[in-house]
C-alpha cells in the first residue's frame, strides 16, 4: 500500500466540510490579523469599511446600522463600540434616519475612504499570497463556491 501524504491523512479522518472551513478561517484571519499589524486598525474596522465600501449605493446612500451588523455578522454592542471608535477616527459617520427615528445609517467619510484604499492593498496582497497555490481559474471557481455557500446557508435552506 502506498503511504499517503499527511494531507491525504488529514482529509481522510476530518469531521467534514465545516471543519476544513473553520480551520482555514483561522489560519486566514491569523495572516490577515498580522498583515494589519502596526496600521492602526483593528480587523473589525477593517469588516466595518469593506461592507460600507461594497455594500453602498451608487449614489453613496448610507446603511442602516442594524443593516450593517446583519451583513458583517458583528454583534450589535460590539458593533456599537466599533463605530463609536471609527466615528472618532474620522472613518465613518453616522446620522438619524430620515424616516425611523430609533434608527441611525451609517456613511463613510473621505478619510475612512482613504483608510479603506491603504488596508485594501494590504489585504489584497495577502490575499494573492494565501492563495497562490491555486491558478486564476480555480481562484475564480473557488470565490464562486464560498460565495453560493454563503447565500446559501444566508437563505436558511
Amino acid at each position: 500500500m502506498a503511504d499517503k501524504n499527511q494531507a491525504d491523512l488529514y482529509l481522510d479522518h476530518s469531521p467534514g466540510v465545516g471543519f476544513l472551513l473553520n480551520k482555514a478561517q483561522v489560519l486566514y484571519r491569523a495572516r490577515l490579523l498580522k498583515a494589519i499589524e502596526g496600521h492602526g486598525i483593528q480587523i473589525g474596522h477593517v469588516q466595518v469599511l469593506f461592507a460600507l465600501h461594497k455594500l453602498l449605493a451608487p449614489d453613496n446612500s448610507a446603511l442602516t446600522q442594524t443593516r450593517l451588523g446583519k451583513l458583517t455578522g458583528i454583534e450589535k454592542s460590539s458593533l456599537v463600540l466599533l463605530l463609536d471608535d471609527m466615528e472618532k477616527r474620522g472613518w465613518v459617520q453616522r446620522q438619524a434616519h430620515p424616516s425611523d427615528r430609533r434608527a441611525y445609517v451609517i456613511g463613510v467619510t473621505p478619510a475612512g475612504t482613504r483608510r479603506h484604499a491603504t488596508i485594501s492593498k494590504l489585504l489584497q496582497t495577502e490575499e494573492q499570497q494565501a492563495l497562490s497555490f491555486l491558478t486564476k481559474s480555480q481562484r475564480a471557481v473557488f470565490t464562486s463556491f464560498l460565495t453560493e455557500l454563503i447565500q446559501h446557508l444566508d437563505a436558511g435552506v
